[in-house]
């Protein structure tokens, strides 16, 4: 439990301490905080782990553990883990999560675009390359690491270094024979494959989720922006239905880039070294003078101030024929701020319930 005394909160080594509060967000709450060892700022983060049991624990655990080890300047790093439980003379003690991770100063991709109304190409291209090259160091681990959030919102930026890191793999998991197999799949909607609602899926599904990240660094829109809900989101992606965001910019060499990425067809879809190598991530002199203009997006952070996170809606799609199998013709979508959690239903037992 992180020791606190007069206001003052460190881990449980006494080495970090938590300042004050500098993100929150569905699951999770981030805070600045300061190594008392090197007197650099570091990010204190802390995820709720209210009803999560024992088994889920050790497996959760198990996991940082294994994003512990990872070092690469495009990836964020995890320094230390923890658990123990909120302190507050008002409130019951509630189990979390804590680990501490390098501190990204210019915020999300997400923020960056929210304050330019256009960007060269040039620049995009430096971006692409460096959440490329996080991506290839991933996916070469054996068996391979994937992401399976990958988004603007988890990407961030050192504004002084101009570096790139993802970040937020908390949902990330090692394959196991090179395959893997969910009951459940948790991420954003707008950047998931659709092999990820078929639940079985390879690191491939990342390389999707940077086809939409492209997509919304190009048109400063998240992708199927025109949907209005999960379900129809997930509709359209079953289908390989592109986003309408894609089709202004499908016959340019842009838009043929950002395309392969978003193959159908997983097999197709090429890997991070072969994107790196492509022709179109080539450095040109014409790329400084292209320019890619948008609209700001709407900040809207209205819901990043509640600490109630239980509101949840659910949608009912069905699925034709055997995209599951022969029992389940039904996937529950539940949606929690901006998330995911997609669930086989036996649509005879729910009948019967």
């Amino acid at each position: 439990m992180p020791k606190s005394k007069n206001k003052v909160i460190s881990d449980p080594t006494g080495r970090y301490e938590r300042k004050y509060k500098i993100g929150q967000g569905a699951f999770k709450t981030v805070y600045l905080a300061m190594d008392q060892e090197s007197g650099t700022q570091v990010a204190w983060n802390q995820i709720s782990l209210k009803g999560v049991g024992q088994k889920q624990l050790q497996k959760i655990f198990s996991e940082i553990n294994i994003l512990k080890q990872l070092h690469h300047k495009n990836i964020i790093r995890i320094h230390y883990n923890w658990q123990g439980e909120t302190t507050s003379t008002h409130k019951t003690p509630k189990p979390y999560m804590g680990f501490i991770t390098d501190l990204m100063s210019a915020g999300t991709l997400t923020d960056y675009f929210k304050r330019f109304s256009n960007i060269k190409l040039k620049i995009v291209k430096s971006i692409c390359k460096q959440i490329l090259e996080g991506l290839r160091y991933l996916h070469s681990h054996d068996p391979p690491i994937i992401h399976r959030d990958l988004k603007c919102d988890n990407i961030f930026m050192d504004g002084v270094l101009g570096r790139i890191k993802i970040g937020d793999l908390g949902l990330s998991i090692a394959m196991e024979n090179n395959k893997l197999y969910a009951k459940s799949v948790l991420g954003t909607p707008e950047f998931m494959a659709p092999e990820l609602y078929e639940e079985k899926y390879t690191e491939k599904v990342d390389i999707y989720a940077f086809g939409m990240c492209m997509i919304e660094m190009i048109t400063g829109k998240y992708p199927y922006n025109e949907c209005t809900n999960p379900a129809q989101i997930y509709k359209k992606v079953i289908k390989g239905e592109m986003p309408t965001a894609l089709k202004a910019i499908a016959d340019t060499p842009i838009g043929k880039f950002i395309s392969v990425c978003l193959d159908h067809n997983s097999d197709s879809r090429p890997s991070a070294q072969q994107l790196l190598d492509s022709d179109f991530m080539a450095v040109k002199d014409e790329d400084s003078k292209v320019e890619f203009e948008f609209e700001k997006p709407e900040d809207n952070d209205e819901d990043n101030d509640s600490d109630d996170y239980e509101d949840t809606a659910e949608v009912e799609v069905a699925i034709d024929g055997d995209q599951f199998n022969d029992e389940h013709n039904t996937v529950v979508i539940t949606e929690k701020r901006g998330q995911v959690t997609l669930a086989k239903q036996n649509t005879d037992n729910a009948d019967n319930n």
